[in-house]
């Protein structure tokens, strides 16, 4: 429920999103994710009161595979562009921007796997550690895939 995804559109193709957000517990985290038999993602975490940036991976997710903290950088605003651009042989590398038109590669190259039925997917999560009725919110200006 926290997954909202497509297929894959092409063999290479970029997908970038202009979101904000606003969260008001800790461990809120929204991002940007390519997933199938292994994920990757670029994501927004809030800890304590700070934002933080940061890439994850993880190999093997459906037979248990451990989560991966690739790369953390701390931000002091929750408004961010998400990029990932996609090339053939499914290699993705996420980048950012705070300003929209000058992107930062962010993390090493990832490469995505099928998943259990169909192809890789991408597109936006959120979830955080525990259920509360008071959560913060994520506003999403945009959502694009361009070849």
């Amino acid at each position: 429920p926290n997954l909202l995804l497509q297929k894959f559109p092409a063999a290479s193709f970029t997908a970038t999103t202009k979101l904000e957000f606003t969260a008001n517990n800790d461990s809120e985290t929204i991002g940007l994710i390519v997933m199938g038999l292994d994920y990757s993602y670029l994501a927004l975490k809030r800890e304590g009161e700070q934002l933080f940036l940061l890439k994850a991976n993880c190999k093997d997710a459906e037979k248990g595979g451990i989560e991966q903290e690739e790369l953390r950088i701390p931000l002091d605003s929750g408004a961010i562009y998400f990029r990932v651009s996609v090339a053939e042989g499914g290699k993705c590398q996420f980048a950012y921007s705070t300003d929209g038109s000058s992107f930062q590669d962010f993390g090493a190259l990832f490469t995505s796997r099928e998943g259990k039925w169909i192809g890789a997917k991408v597109g936006l999560f959120s979830i955080r550690d525990a259920h509360k009725n008071d959560g913060g919110y994520t506003d999403v200006d945009w959502f694009r895939i361009s070849p």
